[in-house]
């Protein structure tokens, strides 16, 4: 077929394959020398916490750039001179498993992972001292009762020094006698029968129920004057002591007037 004007217009162009874009450039990867043992910021074990140590250290080395496989010859320079003694002749630190490495590691310094020592005894004693000073009296003293359980209560469960009903008893014994007479009913629904030191309302319950006794929408709820029993012993025994401390006054002064009055009669 002719094209109009007798020319035929010029072939297609085959514009070949489409090249590549190029290489993205290259990453440089920046790491974190690893600090000279003593140097500031470098990890150093002196026998306490082993966990967070080798935490520690780890990270510190693989930021540094070093394999897994090195650190087993290397962690002995972060310790002190007691424990590298300890560590540099045994034959897992020798090889190449990290792993095993750490087990062995904290295995030797297992007593050392406690951060905070407890007893049950003292445990015992701050909620006897929490329960005698009536600590418990709103939302607030009750947190804060709670959050001294806590941390005299540490792991004393986890490493099975204690049973978790004697934990939860120990945390029941610490509300005041008054706030646990008048809570009663609602404890015994929470253990589903008779309170006793074998059946006592876990810290989760008796937190709940004295929290609801404080809370002004809690329709079984007191006011907020609900110790009222407490204070009124209180009241009480302050009235007695300002009476007494009249009565004493009062003898005082009439001591004083007589004394007046005999040295006036002995100046006549």
């Amino acid at each position: 077929m002719a094209h109009p004007g007798g020319v035929a217009p010029p072939p297609p162009v085959n514009p070949g394959p489409i090249p590549a874009p190029p290489p993205p450039p290259p990453v440089n990867i920046f790491r974190l020398p690893m600090p000279q043992p003593g140097m500031p910021g470098a990890p150093l074990f002196e026998g306490k916490y082993p966990s967070d140590f080798l935490d520690v250290f780890e990270t510190t080395a693989r930021n540094a750039g070093h394999q897994d496989r090195e650190l087993p010859g290397i962690v002995h320079r972060y310790c002190k001179s007691s424990v590298r003694d300890v560590i540099v002749n045994d034959p897992v630190f020798a090889g190449q498993d990290w792993q095993a490495a750490r087990n062995r590691f904290k295995l030797l310094y297992q007593s050392g992972e406690s951060k905070l020592k407890s007893s049950f005894d003292k445990l015992r004693s701050y909620c006897k001292k929490a329960k005698k000073k009536r600590m418990i009296r709103d939302e607030e003293s009750l947190d804060k009762y709670h959050r001294g359980f806590t941390r005299k209560a540490a792991d004393l469960v986890a490493s099975n020094h204690i049973t978790q009903k004697q934990h939860d008893l120990a945390f029941y014994q610490g509300i005041p006698d008054s706030l646990r007479k008048r809570l009663r009913s609602r404890f015994e629904r929470a253990v589903q029968g008779t309170l006793s030191s074998t059946n006592p309302p876990s810290v989760e319950d008796a937190l709940r129920i004295v929290r609801n006794h404080y809370d002004l929408d809690d329709i079984d709820a007191f006011s907020s004057d609900s110790d009222s029993d407490d204070s009124d012993d209180s009241d009480d025994s302050d009235d007695e002591d300002s009476s007494d401390d009249e009565k004493r006054k009062k003898g005082k002064e009439k001591a004083k007037e007589k004394k007046q009055k005999g040295q006036g009669e002995i100046e006549r």
